[in-house]
Protein backbone atom coordinates (compact mmCIF):
# COMPACT_ATOMS: atom_id res chain seq x y z
CA UNK A 1 0.00 0.00 0.00
CA UNK A 2 1.30 3.47 -0.87
CA UNK A 3 1.80 5.79 2.11
CA UNK A 4 1.84 9.45 1.26
CA UNK A 5 4.61 11.51 2.86
CA UNK A 6 4.52 15.18 3.81
CA UNK A 7 7.56 17.10 2.60
CA UNK A 8 10.03 18.66 5.01
CA UNK A 9 9.52 22.07 3.38
CA UNK A 10 5.74 21.87 3.72
CA UNK A 11 5.98 20.83 7.35
CA UNK A 12 8.47 23.61 8.14
CA UNK A 13 6.16 26.17 6.51
CA UNK A 14 3.14 24.96 8.46
CA UNK A 15 5.05 25.02 11.74
CA UNK A 16 5.73 28.72 11.25
CA UNK A 17 7.27 30.42 14.30
CA UNK A 18 7.14 27.28 16.42
CA UNK A 19 10.20 28.14 18.54
CA UNK A 20 9.39 31.25 20.54
CA UNK A 21 12.57 32.85 21.88
CA UNK A 22 10.88 33.32 25.27
CA UNK A 23 9.84 29.65 25.41
CA UNK A 24 11.61 27.73 28.17
CA UNK A 25 10.69 24.30 26.82
CA UNK A 26 13.49 22.24 25.27
CA UNK A 27 13.59 22.62 21.48
CA UNK A 28 12.54 19.01 20.90
CA UNK A 29 9.48 19.46 23.11
CA UNK A 30 8.44 22.71 21.40
CA UNK A 31 8.82 21.00 18.02
CA UNK A 32 6.80 17.97 19.12
CA UNK A 33 4.04 20.25 20.44
CA UNK A 34 4.03 22.22 17.18
CA UNK A 35 3.58 19.05 15.12
CA UNK A 36 0.92 17.80 17.53
CA UNK A 37 -1.11 21.00 17.03
CA UNK A 38 -0.86 20.62 13.26
CA UNK A 39 -2.26 17.10 13.58
CA UNK A 40 -5.22 18.37 15.62
CA UNK A 41 -6.11 21.20 13.23
CA UNK A 42 -5.86 18.91 10.19
CA UNK A 43 -2.88 20.40 8.40
CA UNK A 44 -0.89 17.24 9.03
CA UNK A 45 -3.42 14.57 8.02
CA UNK A 46 -3.74 11.23 9.75
CA UNK A 47 -1.92 8.40 8.03
CA UNK A 48 0.75 10.44 6.24
CA UNK A 49 4.42 9.81 6.84
CA UNK A 50 6.51 12.56 8.42
CA UNK A 51 9.77 13.63 6.74
CA UNK A 52 12.90 11.71 7.57
CA UNK A 53 14.91 13.02 10.49
CA UNK A 54 17.69 14.11 8.18
CA UNK A 55 15.34 16.04 5.85
CA UNK A 56 13.53 17.82 8.66
CA UNK A 57 16.78 18.66 10.46
CA UNK A 58 18.03 20.34 7.28
CA UNK A 59 14.74 22.20 6.69
CA UNK A 60 14.62 23.55 10.26
CA UNK A 61 18.40 24.02 10.68
CA UNK A 62 18.39 21.77 13.76
CA UNK A 63 20.44 18.80 14.86
CA UNK A 64 19.19 15.32 14.06
CA UNK A 65 19.26 14.61 17.80
CA UNK A 66 16.57 17.28 18.30
CA UNK A 67 14.39 15.78 15.56
CA UNK A 68 14.89 12.27 16.91
CA UNK A 69 13.86 13.40 20.40
CA UNK A 70 10.77 15.20 19.04
CA UNK A 71 9.67 12.13 17.05
CA UNK A 72 10.26 9.94 20.11
CA UNK A 73 8.06 12.22 22.23
CA UNK A 74 5.30 12.10 19.60
CA UNK A 75 5.59 8.32 19.37
CA UNK A 76 5.35 7.91 23.13
CA UNK A 77 2.28 10.16 23.23
CA UNK A 78 0.57 8.11 20.51
CA UNK A 79 0.86 10.64 17.68
CA UNK A 80 3.21 8.50 15.59
CA UNK A 81 3.03 4.85 14.65
CA UNK A 82 6.17 3.07 13.57
CA UNK A 83 6.74 -0.04 11.50
CA UNK A 84 10.08 -1.66 10.90
CA UNK A 85 11.56 -0.58 7.60
CA UNK A 86 9.03 2.21 7.04
CA UNK A 87 8.59 5.84 8.03
CA UNK A 88 6.52 6.76 11.05
CA UNK A 89 2.94 7.71 10.19
CA UNK A 90 0.69 10.23 11.91
CA UNK A 91 -2.03 8.95 14.26
CA UNK A 92 -4.18 10.07 17.16
CA UNK A 93 -3.58 8.57 20.60
CA UNK A 94 -6.29 6.23 21.89
CA UNK A 95 -8.67 7.81 24.36
CA UNK A 96 -7.81 6.89 27.93
CA UNK A 97 -10.38 4.84 29.80
CA UNK A 98 -12.54 6.98 31.99
CA UNK A 99 -11.86 10.10 29.91
CA UNK A 100 -15.11 11.67 28.70
CA UNK A 101 -15.53 11.98 24.94
CA UNK A 102 -16.28 15.70 25.30
CA UNK A 103 -16.36 18.29 28.09
CA UNK A 104 -19.38 18.22 30.32
CA UNK A 105 -22.04 20.73 29.30
CA UNK A 106 -22.42 23.81 31.52
CA UNK A 107 -25.37 23.99 33.85
CA UNK A 108 -28.61 24.76 32.05
CA UNK A 109 -28.91 28.13 33.75
CA UNK A 110 -25.49 29.16 32.39
CA UNK A 111 -25.79 27.68 28.90
CA UNK A 112 -26.08 30.25 26.09
CA UNK A 113 -28.47 29.75 23.21
CA UNK A 114 -26.85 26.97 21.13
CA UNK A 115 -25.71 27.55 17.57
CA UNK A 116 -26.23 24.53 15.31
CA UNK A 117 -23.02 24.04 13.31
CA UNK A 118 -23.97 20.55 12.10
CA UNK A 119 -25.34 21.84 8.79
CA UNK A 120 -24.46 24.79 6.58
CA UNK A 121 -28.07 25.27 5.52
CA UNK A 122 -30.82 27.82 6.04
CA UNK A 123 -34.56 27.38 6.53
CA UNK A 124 -36.67 27.41 3.39
CA UNK A 125 -37.91 30.60 1.74
CA UNK A 126 -41.41 29.45 2.55
CA UNK A 127 -43.47 31.57 0.16
CA UNK A 128 -41.28 30.77 -2.84
CA UNK A 129 -41.18 27.04 -2.07
CA UNK A 130 -44.97 26.91 -1.70
CA UNK A 131 -45.38 28.76 -4.99
CA UNK A 132 -42.94 26.41 -6.75
CA UNK A 133 -44.79 23.29 -5.61
CA UNK A 134 -48.13 24.82 -6.57
CA UNK A 135 -46.75 25.49 -10.05
CA UNK A 136 -45.37 21.94 -10.19
CA UNK A 137 -48.78 20.53 -9.29
CA UNK A 138 -50.35 22.51 -12.14
CA UNK A 139 -47.68 21.23 -14.56
CA UNK A 140 -47.62 17.57 -13.59
CA UNK A 141 -50.69 16.47 -15.67
CA UNK A 142 -48.58 16.83 -18.82
CA UNK A 143 -46.34 14.01 -17.53
CA UNK A 144 -49.01 11.61 -16.26
CA UNK A 145 -49.36 9.71 -19.54
CA UNK A 146 -45.71 8.55 -19.24
CA UNK A 147 -44.07 6.15 -16.75
CA UNK A 148 -42.55 9.15 -14.92
CA UNK A 149 -39.07 7.67 -14.61
CA UNK A 150 -36.36 9.78 -16.24
CA UNK A 151 -32.85 8.62 -15.24
CA UNK A 152 -31.30 11.62 -16.99
CA UNK A 153 -33.91 14.09 -15.72
CA UNK A 154 -36.74 16.11 -17.23
CA UNK A 155 -35.72 18.01 -20.37
CA UNK A 156 -37.35 21.17 -18.96
CA UNK A 157 -35.13 21.21 -15.86
CA UNK A 158 -31.96 20.18 -17.70
CA UNK A 159 -32.38 23.12 -20.05
CA UNK A 160 -32.93 25.53 -17.14
CA UNK A 161 -29.72 24.28 -15.48
CA UNK A 162 -27.77 24.42 -18.74
CA UNK A 163 -28.93 28.01 -19.31
CA UNK A 164 -27.64 29.01 -15.87
CA UNK A 165 -24.21 27.69 -16.81
CA UNK A 166 -24.36 29.59 -20.10
CA UNK A 167 -25.26 32.75 -18.20
CA UNK A 168 -22.03 32.26 -16.23
CA UNK A 169 -20.03 32.12 -19.46
CA UNK A 170 -19.73 28.31 -19.67
CA UNK A 171 -21.24 26.91 -22.90
CA UNK A 172 -23.49 24.02 -21.88
CA UNK A 173 -26.19 22.00 -23.57
CA UNK A 174 -29.06 20.18 -21.88
CA UNK A 175 -27.49 16.89 -23.00
CA UNK A 176 -24.53 17.65 -20.71
CA UNK A 177 -26.77 17.68 -17.63
CA UNK A 178 -28.02 14.79 -15.50
CA UNK A 179 -30.51 15.53 -12.72
CA UNK A 180 -29.90 13.73 -9.42
CA UNK A 181 -31.51 13.56 -5.99
CA UNK A 182 -29.06 16.02 -4.44
CA UNK A 183 -25.29 16.56 -4.63
CA UNK A 184 -24.47 13.60 -2.39
CA UNK A 185 -26.38 11.32 -4.76
CA UNK A 186 -24.45 12.84 -7.66
CA UNK A 187 -21.14 12.02 -5.96
CA UNK A 188 -22.19 8.41 -5.34
CA UNK A 189 -23.10 7.99 -9.00
CA UNK A 190 -19.79 9.49 -10.13
CA UNK A 191 -17.78 7.28 -7.79
CA UNK A 192 -19.52 4.24 -9.26
CA UNK A 193 -18.60 5.19 -12.82
CA UNK A 194 -15.19 6.83 -12.39
CA UNK A 195 -13.56 4.64 -9.73
CA UNK A 196 -13.16 1.03 -8.68
CA UNK A 197 -12.61 -0.39 -5.22
CA UNK A 198 -9.09 0.44 -4.06
CA UNK A 199 -8.67 3.44 -6.37
CA UNK A 200 -7.30 6.65 -4.89
CA UNK A 201 -9.46 9.79 -4.74
CA UNK A 202 -7.80 13.10 -3.85
CA UNK A 203 -9.76 15.28 -1.43
CA UNK A 204 -9.25 18.53 0.45
CA UNK A 205 -8.37 18.24 4.12
CA UNK A 206 -10.51 19.14 5.93
CA UNK A 207 -13.53 18.56 3.71
CA UNK A 208 -17.23 17.72 3.75
CA UNK A 209 -17.39 14.60 5.97
CA UNK A 210 -20.26 12.95 4.08
CA UNK A 211 -18.14 13.03 0.92
CA UNK A 212 -15.38 11.16 2.73
CA UNK A 213 -17.89 8.60 3.93
CA UNK A 214 -19.21 8.11 0.39
CA UNK A 215 -15.68 7.53 -0.92
CA UNK A 216 -14.91 5.00 1.81
CA UNK A 217 -18.20 3.12 1.39
CA UNK A 218 -17.51 2.77 -2.30
CA UNK A 219 -14.22 1.10 -1.41
CA UNK A 220 -12.02 3.88 -2.77
CA UNK A 221 -9.21 5.40 -0.71
CA UNK A 222 -9.16 9.14 0.02
CA UNK A 223 -5.79 10.85 -0.38
CA UNK A 224 -5.84 14.10 1.57
CA UNK A 225 -4.17 17.37 0.58
CA UNK A 226 -4.31 20.12 3.25
CA UNK A 227 -6.20 23.38 2.79
CA UNK A 228 -4.63 26.20 4.77
CA UNK A 229 -7.14 28.98 5.60
CA UNK A 230 -4.38 31.46 6.47
CA UNK A 231 -3.14 31.24 2.87
CA UNK A 232 -6.25 32.93 1.50
CA UNK A 233 -7.64 32.43 -2.01
CA UNK A 234 -4.22 32.37 -3.68
CA UNK A 235 -2.32 30.02 -1.37
CA UNK A 236 -5.02 28.21 0.60
CA UNK A 237 -4.80 25.19 -1.69
CA UNK A 238 -1.47 23.37 -1.89
CA UNK A 239 -1.57 22.82 -5.64
CA UNK A 240 1.98 21.49 -5.82
CA UNK A 241 1.08 19.06 -3.06
CA UNK A 242 -2.00 18.09 -5.04
CA UNK A 243 0.06 17.53 -8.19
CA UNK A 244 2.55 15.43 -6.24
CA UNK A 245 -0.24 13.38 -4.63
CA UNK A 246 -1.84 12.73 -8.02
CA UNK A 247 1.44 11.52 -9.46
CA UNK A 248 2.46 9.44 -6.45
CA UNK A 249 -0.86 7.66 -6.06
CA UNK A 250 -2.11 7.57 -9.69
CA UNK A 251 -5.44 8.92 -8.39
CA UNK A 252 -8.32 8.35 -10.78
CA UNK A 253 -10.43 11.20 -9.41
CA UNK A 254 -10.27 14.29 -7.22
CA UNK A 255 -13.21 15.71 -5.27
CA UNK A 256 -12.66 19.38 -4.43
CA UNK A 257 -14.74 22.37 -3.28
CA UNK A 258 -13.12 25.50 -4.79
CA UNK A 259 -16.25 27.66 -4.43
CA UNK A 260 -16.59 28.56 -0.73
CA UNK A 261 -14.86 25.49 0.56
CA UNK A 262 -16.42 23.46 3.34
CA UNK A 263 -15.56 24.15 6.13
CA UNK A 264 -13.10 27.05 5.66
CA UNK A 265 -15.19 29.20 3.29
CA UNK A 266 -12.20 29.85 0.99
CA UNK A 267 -12.83 30.62 -2.67
CA UNK A 268 -10.08 29.62 -5.10
CA UNK A 269 -8.85 32.40 -7.37
CA UNK A 270 -8.77 32.28 -11.16
CA UNK A 271 -5.04 31.40 -11.46
CA UNK A 272 -5.51 28.50 -9.04
CA UNK A 273 -8.48 27.20 -11.05
CA UNK A 274 -6.48 27.24 -14.26
CA UNK A 275 -3.60 25.42 -12.56
CA UNK A 276 -5.98 22.89 -11.04
CA UNK A 277 -7.30 21.97 -14.48
CA UNK A 278 -3.74 21.71 -15.83
CA UNK A 279 -2.90 19.25 -13.04
CA UNK A 280 -5.98 17.15 -13.86
CA UNK A 281 -5.07 17.07 -17.55
CA UNK A 282 -1.38 16.30 -16.90
CA UNK A 283 -2.18 13.41 -14.59
CA UNK A 284 -5.25 12.15 -16.52
CA UNK A 285 -7.32 12.53 -13.38
CA UNK A 286 -11.01 13.44 -13.49
CA UNK A 287 -11.68 16.54 -11.41
CA UNK A 288 -15.08 16.54 -9.69
CA UNK A 289 -15.91 20.07 -8.52
CA UNK A 290 -18.62 20.58 -5.91
CA UNK A 291 -20.43 23.89 -6.59
CA UNK A 292 -23.25 23.52 -4.07
CA UNK A 293 -22.25 26.79 -2.36
CA UNK A 294 -21.47 28.79 -5.52
CA UNK A 295 -24.57 31.03 -5.36
CA UNK A 296 -24.02 32.06 -1.74
CA UNK A 297 -21.14 34.49 -2.24
CA UNK A 298 -21.09 37.53 0.02
CA UNK A 299 -18.63 40.26 -1.02
CA UNK A 300 -17.96 39.43 -4.67
CA UNK A 301 -19.05 36.67 -7.05
CA UNK A 302 -16.60 33.80 -7.51
CA UNK A 303 -14.32 33.58 -10.58
CA UNK A 304 -15.56 31.68 -13.64
CA UNK A 305 -16.46 28.03 -13.09
CA UNK A 306 -13.51 25.65 -12.90
CA UNK A 307 -14.88 23.79 -15.93
CA UNK A 308 -14.42 26.90 -18.07
CA UNK A 309 -10.61 26.54 -17.79
CA UNK A 310 -10.38 23.16 -19.50
CA UNK A 311 -12.00 20.48 -21.61
CA UNK A 312 -15.25 18.93 -20.43
CA UNK A 313 -13.62 15.49 -20.24
CA UNK A 314 -11.30 16.72 -17.46
CA UNK A 315 -13.79 18.52 -15.22
CA UNK A 316 -17.14 17.33 -13.90
CA UNK A 317 -19.30 19.80 -11.97
CA UNK A 318 -21.81 18.92 -9.26
CA UNK A 319 -24.54 21.37 -8.23
CA UNK A 320 -27.58 21.38 -5.99
CA UNK A 321 -30.51 23.40 -4.72
CA UNK A 322 -29.81 22.16 -1.18
CA UNK A 323 -27.74 25.10 0.11
CA UNK A 324 -28.93 28.03 -1.97
CA UNK A 325 -32.66 27.24 -1.85
CA UNK A 326 -33.72 24.50 0.56
CA UNK A 327 -32.26 21.24 1.80
CA UNK A 328 -35.68 19.62 1.64
CA UNK A 329 -35.79 20.13 -2.14
CA UNK A 330 -33.71 17.08 -3.03
CA UNK A 331 -32.57 18.11 -6.50
CA UNK A 332 -28.98 18.13 -7.69
CA UNK A 333 -27.20 17.72 -10.99
CA UNK A 334 -24.05 16.68 -12.79
CA UNK A 335 -22.53 18.69 -15.63
CA UNK A 336 -20.12 16.63 -17.72
CA UNK A 337 -19.27 15.73 -21.29
CA UNK A 338 -21.92 13.81 -23.19
CA UNK A 339 -20.10 10.47 -23.12
CA UNK A 340 -19.87 10.50 -19.32
CA UNK A 341 -23.54 11.46 -19.00
CA UNK A 342 -24.39 8.44 -21.17
CA UNK A 343 -22.33 6.16 -18.91
CA UNK A 344 -24.00 7.61 -15.82
CA UNK A 345 -27.47 6.99 -17.24
CA UNK A 346 -26.51 3.38 -17.95
CA UNK A 347 -25.17 2.85 -14.43
CA UNK A 348 -27.94 4.66 -12.55
CA UNK A 349 -30.49 1.84 -12.79
CA UNK A 350 -28.51 -0.06 -10.16
CA UNK A 351 -29.06 2.85 -7.73
CA UNK A 352 -32.45 4.36 -8.57
CA UNK A 353 -34.64 5.10 -11.56
CA UNK A 354 -34.76 8.88 -11.45
CA UNK A 355 -35.48 11.97 -9.38
CA UNK A 356 -39.18 12.52 -8.50
CA UNK A 357 -41.04 14.51 -11.15
CA UNK A 358 -42.70 16.92 -8.70
CA UNK A 359 -39.33 17.93 -7.22
CA UNK A 360 -37.90 18.48 -10.70
CA UNK A 361 -40.82 20.66 -11.76
CA UNK A 362 -40.58 22.70 -8.55
CA UNK A 363 -36.82 23.15 -9.06
CA UNK A 364 -37.36 24.23 -12.68
CA UNK A 365 -39.89 26.83 -11.53
CA UNK A 366 -37.49 28.20 -8.89
CA UNK A 367 -34.31 28.16 -10.98
CA UNK A 368 -35.98 29.72 -14.01
CA UNK A 369 -36.02 33.13 -12.33
CA UNK A 370 -34.01 32.90 -9.13
CA UNK A 371 -31.64 35.87 -8.93
CA UNK A 372 -33.81 38.08 -6.73
CA UNK A 373 -34.39 35.19 -4.35
CA UNK A 374 -30.66 34.39 -4.23
CA UNK A 375 -29.90 38.03 -3.47
CA UNK A 376 -32.22 37.88 -0.48
CA UNK A 377 -30.72 34.56 0.63
CA UNK A 378 -27.22 36.05 0.50
CA UNK A 379 -28.43 38.92 2.62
Amino acid sequence: MITRAIGAGSLARDLGNWQDTADRRPAYRALADGIRLLVHDGRVPLGVALPSERELAAALALSRTTITSAYTALREAGYLRSRQGARSTVALPPRRRGTPARPAAPAAAEAPEPVDLSSASMPAPAAEIESAYAAALRSVPAYLDSHGMEPIGLALLREVIARRYRDRGLPTGADQIMVTSGAQHALRLLLGVLTDAGDRVIVDHPTYPNALEAIRRHGARPVVVPVRPEGGADDGWDLEGLRSAARQTAARMAFLIPDFHSPTGLCMGAPGRAELVRIAEETRMTLVVDETMVDLWLDTPPPPAVASYGADRSVVTVGSTGKSLWGGLRVGWIRADRSLITRLVGARSAVDLGTPVMEQLAAAHLLGDVEDLLERRRG
